[in-house]
């Protein structure tokens, strides 16, 4: 490996075409990288040089070239193809800063030519075309040649690659022509270079994994694709199964990036891998990053039993096939559903796992979800234990979260790879449907609904706390959750289909509050001054008011808070009535007068109403301790 220190200049020298090959990750950086290299840039003195890193070169002695680039090459027989394994993000940076420069008048022809030179959609720094890398390589070149810049993309790629034109373009506009020229000299004779050219092409997977750590490190995501590209190239096979696995790795990642990348999450692909990878091989005490490529798919062909042509296939099969099914249940509530018109889900079990999701979305949880509705998928012997499953599912969150001590997920990872164990056996049917019977017997059995536990805790909410009264229901976790479904089964009984959606419910501290659905006071919070509410409630001392005031009884979901406040209850009415089920069902019930015994009434209601959802026996009974609560 010879390694030759340089400046751009020295690398665009007319004798190479420089190409990103599929198997690396794309253009990767964001604000923090680039503003640590403009600081770089415009802390230099001129006439200074400034180290900037590494750039390595394979020379591409196998690249399959278009008739394009056989005609650059015929034209101009001095140049080679070389694979830039590393220093791609910095390299793509300075070349956005160089194109930008060009539209504002800083380059000089010659200048544009030997730097960002492009003929037929294809440039002297390019990415290898290849469906994979489409719309990042059209990205490319809409901002090479100042074309019309796309406005929307699933690439997050192609999303950073944008946002790094943007950045640059303001700090360019900022500065007088004169000073920009400044920055271009320190770009073209200030930033050196270490060139390191390989010798060997096949170095380049182990190469690419090795050196991209640094910087901005490689994700698990790219390290695997790499990974199993590597391997193709070492597994017992013929050229053309090599072709077509290396084919399949293309292809799987295209799939995975289709329904995730979309979410604007670099993370949300490695959760999938994550999830993937424990249902397949379950929780050890060792990273599950480490375990995949380090005895799952190791370098060394000695290191693993998976390391056949069939076993690599079969993990790229099921990474596939599962994927938009945990796409869908990992962000069920606004994942863009034409992406997933293959997937059959009824409206009950659309209703469940919704209701699911809203308690909780823990990955163990959508891991099993996932799996479970990919097996029932066009199997109505499964997909009659699917619904059922689903309730079940429900109620152990609930329960458990409110009635028991125990809000462990352990055991949707140990069902979810009990489902895909069962799943692989010799009759794949019978034993996904052995296992959706043992999961749902098991959640069953694990369900406990101890009123005591529920009593204590809501007992808790109402105690003092340094001297402060707490807040009683309106500070339980669970309320949102459990007006939401109030709101949903009244909507129900009156056969509606559309209410407000949980994302105004929900709690968020990043979302527009004005927007939101808050849990209205109907005695409100602050009363002293208004007369109705002095005649009806300051008989009570100052600890009875409070617990009157937090009471379940006295909480309703409403859109129009604001309005509401602090008026009389009279006053109140007219806004209930035109507002959420729940408030038109509370100007219904209680139509002239809002006062103690009315709160301790619909307490018991809304109590009657979690017990007949969530199948709590003798909920109700209990409802004398949540009066002398509340009295």
């Amino acid at each position: 490996m010879a390694s030759i220190l340089m400046k751009i200049s020295d690398l665009f020298n007319g004798k190479r075409l420089l190409r990103i090959p599929p198997y690396q990750r794309g253009y990767a950086w964001q604000k923090e990288q680039w503003q640590d290299l403009w600081d770089d840039l415009d802390g230099l003195l001129e006439h200074k040089k400034h180290y900037t890193g590494l750039l390595t070169l394979a020379k591409a002695e196998h690249y399959q070239t278009n008739a394009v680039e056989q005609a650059w090459l015929a034209h101009e027989s001095d140049r080679a193809v070389y694979y830039l394994v590393d220093g791609q993000q910095r390299l793509t940076t300075l070349l956005i800063m160089m194109s930008l420069l060009t539209e504002l008048g800083v380059l000089s022809l010659a200048e544009e030519h030997q730097y960002l030179q492009t003929t037929d959609s294809l440039a002297l720094f390019d990415y290898e075309i290849h469906k994979t890398t489409q719309e990042l390589h059209d990205t490319w070149h809409s901002i090479l040649q100042s074309r019309e810049l796309p406005t929307s993309y699933e690439s997050l790629y192609a999303k950073n690659m944008l946002e790094a034109r943007q950045f640059f373009h303001n700090q360019f506009v900022s500065r007088l022509p004169t000073e920009q020229r400044i920055v271009w000299q320190k770009i073209a004779s200030g930033l050196v270079f270490n060139l390191f050219e390989v010798a060997a092409e096949q170095d380049m997977h182990l190469l690419f994994e090795s050196m991209n750590n640094r910087g901005k490190p490689l994700t698990i995501v790219e390290l695997l694709k790499s990974r199993l590209i590597h391997l193709s190239t070492k597994i017992e096979a013929t050229s053309e199964q090599v072709k077509q696995l290396q084919a399949k790795i293309d292809q799987t990642w295209h799939t995975l990036f289709h329904y995730l990348d979309h979410q604007e999450s670099s993370g949300t692909v490695e959760a999938y891998l994550e999830a993937h990878f424990l249902i397949i091989w379950e929780r050890e005490d060792e990273r599950w990053q480490d375990r995949l490529l380090k005895k799952i798919f190791p370098t060394k062909m000695s290191s693993s039993e998976y390391v056949t042509l069939e076993f690599i296939e079969k993990y790229l099969r099921s990474l596939s096939e599962w994927v938009s099914y945990w796409a869908l249940v990992h962000d069920f509530a606004t994942v863009t559903i034409s992406r997933f018109e293959h997937i059959m889900i009824t409206p009950q079990e659309r209703r469940w796992l919704a209701a699911i999701l809203r308690e909780s979305n823990n990955s163990s949880l959508v891991a099993l979800l996932a799996v479970t509705l990919f097996e029932v998928q066009d199997n109505p012997h499964e997909r009659s234990f699917f619904l059922p499953f689903l309730q079940a599912v429900e109620r152990w969150i609930f329960l458990q979260g409110n009635f028991g001590d125990s809000g462990d997920f352990g055991w949707a990872q140990t069902y979810a790879y009990r489902l895909y164990r069962y799943s692989q056996s010799h009759y794949p049917r019978q034993g996904s449907l052995k296992a959706m019977r043992e999961n749902r017997e098991k959640l069953s059995q694990s369900m406990v609904a101890n009123l005591d536990y529920f009593l204590k805790k809501i007992e808790t909410l109402f105690e003092k706390r340094s001297g402060k009264l707490k807040n009683g229901f309106y500070a339980w976790t669970d309320l949102r959750y459990f007006l939401y479904e109030y709101e949903l089964s009244l909507a129900e009984q009156a056969g509606v289909e559309q209410i407000i959606s949980w994302s105004k419910v929900a709690k968020t501290a990043d979302e527009d509050k004005s927007s939101q659905v808050s849990i209205e006071h109907i005695f409100p919070q602050t009363f002293e001054k208004i007369d109705y509410w002095q005649q009806h409630f300051a008989h009570h001392d100052e600890a009875t008011q409070h617990r009157l005031l937090h009471a379940l009884g006295n909480l309703v979901l409403l859109e129009k808070n604001s309005e509401a406040s602090n008026k009389s209850y009279p006053e109140k009415l007219a806004i209930y009535q035109k507002d959420t089920w729940s408030a038109k069902r509370l100007a219904s019930d209680y139509p002239l007068d809002w006062h103690d015994e009315m709160i301790v009434k619909r307490s018991v209601n809304l109590l009657t109403f979690m017990q007949e959802r969530w199948h709590i026996s003798k909920l109700v009974e209990q409802y004398n301790k949540f009066f002398d609560m509340e009295k």
